[in-house]
């Protein structure tokens, strides 16, 4: 079966949603069958895909609420290789729907184990919220990302998290491993203004570096005006600029995060610890 991402973190404006996008379209041109499952009741991921599920077509949440076939819920993104699972509102309540139901936190799980076979990633774009969605995710998971922003305010952010997220994991005895931390919006730093913004940025990834030496992906996703225009225009940014420094830099993840998962030319090989 595929092999599962959780790209997570739970503050907003971290280029999560742009992230599991870009990397789902980014596995799919490099030969991979990817299914990205949209888990944020918002919908970014889905719509900006330019895929709006219309009233009778199922969605994630009548698989984990209501126990139908996850597989109906799929749809193709009309993008070779690529194909999605929409998200719905519905989820939104996930929490107070399913509090005392048992194995609330391993619906994903159960769900998504069928329809594995057909891929070879599959990526879980989650909530901005630890919530029980996040939960089932990471019990769904092989591994999680985790993308964020070179800025002094996430710096707090990223020791909490990283601490509660290995506690969790450990608690519920999850399979899923850290695969480690994805810097976006970089800036390029050109102007004098930029130039300081830019020497900040580079001084908190050398921090974090430094702090988990194995866990930072070399690859940085640099800030790019059509990384934003892409979803509005409901595009990949392979479709809307593909020479673009978005589509170089989420490409070579996609590259990076294969070699760290052991996949070598889109087949998959004994699982390798991520170092």
């Amino acid at each position: 079966g595929g092999m599962v991402i959780s790209i997570i973190n739970t503050k907003g404006g971290t280029g999560k949603t742009t992230t599991s996008v870009s990397l789902s379209a980014a596995f799919a041109r490099s030969g991979l069958r990817t299914l990205l499952v949209d888990l944020d009741s918002q919908g970014y991921a889905s719509r900006s895909l330019g895929i709006v599920p219309g009233q009778e077509q199922p969605t994630i949440a009548d698989s984990l609420y209501d126990g139908d076939d996850f597989s109906s819920a799929i749809v193709g993104s009309g993008r070779e290789l690529l194909d999605v699972v929409p998200s719905s509102l519905r989820l939104a309540d996930y929490d107070l729907v399913l509090a005392n139901e048992r194995g609330r936190e391993c619906r994903l799980e159960e769900q998504l184990g069928p329809a594995l076979a057909a891929y070879d990633m599959v990526v879980l774009d989650c909530p901005s919220a630890l919530s029980l969605i996040s939960i089932n995710a990471l019990v769904a998971s092989d591994y999680y990302a985790f993308p964020m922003t070179p800025e002094p305010l996430c710096l707090k952010g990223l020791e909490t998290f990283v601490v509660l997220l290995k506690r969790l994991t450990a608690g519920l005895r999850l399979r899923a491993r850290f695969l480690g931390i994805v810097f976006t919006m970089r800036s390029a730093g050109f102007a004098a203004a930029g130039a300081r913004q830019a020497a900040n940025q580079t001084n908190i990834v050398r921090i974090v570096s430094a702090r988990y030496p194995r866990s930072v992906f070399r690859t940085v996703i640099r800030r790019d005006p059509a990384l934003t225009a892409a979803p509005s225009a409901a595009k990949t940014i392979f479709e809307i600029a593909p020479s673009s420094h978005g589509a170089q830099d989420y490409l070579t993840l996609a590259a990076e995060i294969q070699r760290r998962c052991g996949f070598t030319a889109a087949r998959k090989v004994e699982q390798e610890e991520p170092t």
